[in-house]
């Protein structure tokens, strides 16, 4: 039988500068990780780099169980025969047994809470959730829910607004003869800078309307604004 191991890695594990995070490529590659664990034909273990790094002891043991005709895993041997010669300064020493490079170059963590939705997403679908990736995920997934459904009202509100202040202008006018006329005194707040005999009273109804709008303008905003660098 045929099995496999799939390696996953944290974005904010990935603090190298010669070879920093790139977060659209990471997303393309955790695609094809996300559709390996959810298909249940595969004969898999998934490792994360990170327990590579910080529990090795566990994470061999777990190698050894799920891939017993290996033998014995030594983690200070190296499997590769890489000569020093295939080493760069990107790739590192392949050469180098993998616990002598995690003793000589510690795994560092560095949190970029202004990573992508979709980025937080994948991590909580693959295993990722101790450090409330799955937290930030569902707040703003819940926090674009609200939004999309204020935009919804807004639609409804504006329709039934623009009828309303149609109304209310009519209403307002001063009618011809019968006791019509100027207003007499201070206008009202809301149309204050306007015509008085033609500017309508702010009903409750466009209030709604106007509130509405405003959040549709900031959800339009929030859309375009430029993506944090990764």
């Amino acid at each position: 039988p045929v099995k496999f191991v799939l390696l996953s890695r944290h974005p904010f594990s990935w603090t190298s500068t010669t070879h920093p995070f790139n977060e659209k490529k990471w997303l393309e590659l955790m695609k094809f990780n996300r559709a390996a664990l959810d298909d249940d034909s595969l004969d898999l273990l998934h490792v994360r780099y990170e327990d590579l790094a910080w529990r090795m002891e566990e994470t061999v043991t777990s190698l050894e169980a799920f891939a017993p005709e290996l033998g014995a895993l030594d983690p200070w041997r190296s499997a590769l025969a890489f000569e020093e010669k295939d080493h760069n300064s990107i790739q590192g020493s392949r050469a180098m047994p993998v616990a002598e490079y995690f003793k000589e170059n510690p795994l560092e963590w560095k949190e970029n809470w202004s990573l992508s939705d979709e980025t937080f997403q994948t991590l909580c679908a693959v295993g990722y959730t101790e450090h409330g990736e799955c937290d930030v995920w569902r707040k703003r997934a819940l926090e674009t829910f609200e939004n999309d459904f204020a935009e919804d009202e807004a639609v409804e509100f504006l329709e039934d607004g623009a009828e309303t202040l149609k109304k209310a202008t009519r209403e307002t006018k001063s009618p011809s003869g019968a006791g019509g006329g100027e207003r007499k005194g201070p206008e009202p707040a809301e149309s204050r800078g306007g015509d008085a005999k033609s500017t309508p009273t702010r009903t409750p109804q466009a209030a709604a309307a106007a509130r509405a709008a405003r959040l549709t303008r900031r959800k339009t905003r929030r859309k375009t604004r430029a993506p944090s660098p990764p």
